[in-house]
Formats: C-alpha cells, sequence, structure tokens
C-alpha cells in the first residue's frame, strides 16, 4: 500500500490550496500524483478505488490545472475570461457564464463579460448598455451584499430573481468574487434545466473566483 501513503500524501497537500499561494508548488504535487498514477495503473485502477472525497479533489486539481494553463497562456484579462468561460461551460455543465465588476464609486455590479453557447462570448466592459444591478439589487446585488454564494434550482420561480437578459434561466450559481475580503464582483454560471448544481459544483466555482478576483485586480478592473 506504499503507493497508496505516496497518494494520500500529496493529496493532502493539494486540498489546503486556498492557503497555497505559490502555483508552482501545485503544479508540483499534481504532476507527483499523474506520476503515481501512470506508474501503478497495470495493476490498479486508482480511480476506482479512491474514496469519494478523493475523486471530489482529483475533480479539483483537474480543474485546477486547465486554469493554471489558461493562467499561463492568456496576456490579457479579456482573452483569461474567453477561455476561462468555456472551461466553465464545458466541464461545470454551464449554458451560460458571466462575471460582474464592483463599481464602488456607483455602489453597483456592472458586466464585464459573459458566453452563451449559442451566442459565444462578448467582452461588454466598455459598452454603456451593459448590464448593471445595486448592490442588494436582485440575486446578483445580494450575494455582492453578503458575500456568500447562491444556488438556484429555479431561479424563474424567484422573486428576487430578476432577468437583464434574454436567457432562459432555472439553475443560477452566484458566487461573490472577493480579494482580501474585499468585493471585487460577481461570478454566475447558469442552466436553462432545473436542479443542475449542487455543493460540489459550489466549491469547484469558489476556486475560480478567487483566480478571477486576483485578476481583476491585477489587470486594474477593480
Amino acid at each position: 500500500m506504499e503507493e497508496f501513503e505516496k497518494l494520500n500524501y500529496y493529496i493532502n497537500k493539494i486540498e489546503s490550496y486556498e492557503k497555497i499561494k505559490n502555483n508552482d508548488e501545485i503544479l508540483f504535487y499534481l504532476e507527483k500524483i499523474e506520476k503515481e498514477v501512470e506508474n501503478h495503473r497495470d495493476f490498479y485502477d486508482i480511480f476506482e478505488i479512491l474514496s469519494d472525497e478523493y475523486d471530489k479533489t482529483y475533480n479539483i486539481l483537474s480543474l485546477y490545472k486547465q486554469v493554471s494553463r489558461i493562467m499561463t497562456t492568456t496576456n490579457s484579462f479579456r482573452k483569461f475570461l474567453k477561455s476561462l468561460f468555456k472551461l466553465l461551460i464545458f466541464e461545470l455543465n454551464g449554458e451560460s457564464t458571466s462575471v460582474m465588476i464592483h463599481n464602488n464609486k456607483e455602489k453597483t455590479l456592472e458586466m464585464l463579460g459573459y458566453f452563451n453557447i449559442k451566442r459565444g462570448f462578448n467582452f461588454v466592459y466598455n459598452n454603456k448598455k451593459k448590464t448593471t444591478f445595486k448592490i442588494g439589487e436582485g440575486i446578483a446585488g445580494k450575494v455582492a451584499k453578503n458575500k456568500k454564494p447562491i444556488i438556484l434550482d429555479k431561479a424563474n420561480n424567484s422573486k428576487e430573481f430578476i432577468k437583464k437578459n434574454n436567457f432562459n434561466i432555472n439553475s443560477l450559481i452566484c458566487l461573490p468574487l472577493k480579494y482580501n475580503n474585499n468585493l471585487v464582483g460577481i461570478l454566475n454560471l447558469s442552466h436553462v434545466d432545473k436542479a443542475v448544481y449542487n455543493e460540489e459544483h459550489k466549491n469547484l466555482l469558489n476556486l475560480i473566483a478567487s483566480i478571477i478576483s486576483l485578476k481583476a485586480v491585477l489587470y486594474g478592473y477593480c
């Protein structure tokens, strides 16, 4: 069972990813895990034997590795968002995803960009007609005010849900983007079907949200 002890050690290193600030350190342990899995693939199906918690951890690791590639291969926030949105749509079962940025002066949320499977990517930050919400208004405004995520199974039936676009939405995850506990903006992922998302989706998106927040600050969008 020595190989499992190694895997457990590497995975425990990664499980505290929120406290790790150095991407190189995370990637180092990712490579170690991949090597151990490959070395013992011929006599054990590692992924069958790992517990549910390990499965969840691997989902996080896989997603983080893809995000890390996007971070290192894009040279603008627009390109970063476009690639990241595509990843969210295809990896987390979304139909639409968007980021809104907090305008601290106006106390509003302003649409930065969105991706829809039918309409594609649109970066609307400089568009005067872009969607805006007041802090506390609608689901996005409530998430911004309380700095806590919300999952809805039937968004269209919610009295708090305000429809400001032509997208048909039932399932919705809305998360705050924070940097040093200050509000940066909002991340949304939605689907036309009901009850698509759960706590695991939320946990994966929390990881993405922290990265978007950092990028937004570095590129001067807040």
